[in-house]
């Protein structure tokens, strides 16, 4: 993100946002594991097709110059 542009302070939010993500896993209303979300976008996040369109934008941009995948 950094290479595209966008700002620290937007940076520094947005890792705030995706730190420490966890989802707890509940049947019938018992609570049974708690997961850690190490990578990937969040599901449902306003904010995930930004992030994907800041990181595929380099890889549609050498493919629309006929230079291929990264």
């Amino acid at each position: 993100m950094r290479k595209a542009g966008v700002p620290d302070g937007v940076y520094d939010v947005i890792a705030m946002l995706y730190k420490d993500v966890r989802n707890l896993v509940v049947f019938s209303g018992e609570a049974l594991v708690e997961l850690a979300i190490l990578r990937g976008i969040r599901q449902g996040c306003p904010l995930s097709g930004t992030l994907f369109a800041i990181a595929v934008s380099p890889l549609l941009g050498r493919i629309a110059c006929g230079h291929g995948p990264v």
